[in-house]
């Protein structure tokens, strides 16, 4: 007895089954940037900064008081001294023999030192000449110029023009001293630029820009070339102490 195979095949071989990623098409969506609103946004910025940068240095420059800046000057006050105070122009010459008489009138006092007031009406006529003499050149024209005194030190305010569009105006207070030569010099204490205080030290420096010679120390002899031993300040004015 025989038995004979039949080949067959399964109802599902060779079937191939539908998948869901076979039917869907996916569809990649491209992104556009949105160039329009980011240049819109960088503009805006960019004119916000300058308006700032701006205000910033219009504000700054009127705060020197070098020029007048529209909108901005307003800002401006300037430094203030604690009086004014107006002298006439005196030489050195004219200032020595002054002094001079005063030691005269006291040549019969009993003292081993004169004491010689000198008011700040009379210091302040000194260095208008002394500034007016010393301007580096013809470009700059001195219209203030003037010492207050105090017990707390000597105030010296000036205001000059640059070819008549440049405004600088300073202020320097300073404690005078007498050196062993019985010179005078000055020890500067406060500096001020338009509305901005400045270090102390730059007083002479600012000053050296305006001027074409030191005015910080004074050679000062008087009578017979006596010397000065001691100033001492007084309110508008000042006491020289000189050996008789």
């Amino acid at each position: 007895m025989s038995i004979t195979l039949l080949k067959g095949t399964s109802s599902g071989a060779g079937q191939t089954l539908p998948t869901e990623a076979g039917n869907t098409k996916l569809k990649a969506k491209k992104i556009k940037p949105k160039w329009g609103k980011n240049l819109v946004s960088c503009g805006v910025f960019l004119i916000a900064f300058l308006a700032i940068l701006v205000v910033f240095l219009g504000a700054a420059l009127a705060k020197t008081g070098l020029v007048e800046v529209p909108l901005f000057s307003y800002l401006y006050h300037g430094p203030q001294p604690i009086r004014l105070v107006k002298g006439e122009a005196v030489t050195w010459d004219e200032f020595r023999i002054r002094l001079a008489g005063r030691i005269y009138e006291q040549r019969n006092r009993q003292t081993d030192v004169y004491t010689i007031q000198i008011s700040e009406a009379e210091i302040t006529g000194l260095l208008t000449s002394s500034v007016e003499g010393a301007l580096r050149n013809t470009d700059w024209q001195p219209l203030v110029t003037q010492i207050a005194v105090s017990p707390s030190g000597m105030e010296t305010f000036l205001k000059f023009k640059w070819r008549g569009y440049l405004n600088f105006d300073l202020l320097f207070v300073f404690e005078p001293k007498v050196d062993e030569q019985g010179d005078i010099y000055f020890e500067i204490k406060k500096t001020r630029f338009g509305d901005y205080p400045l270090p102390a030290s730059w007083g002479r420096t600012i000053a050296g820009f305006v001027l074409s010679r030191d005015l910080g120390t004074w050679e000062l002899k008087i009578a017979g070339e006596k010397a000065i031993k001691a100033i001492s300040l007084l309110e508008k004015g000042i006491n020289l102490i000189i050996d008789k």
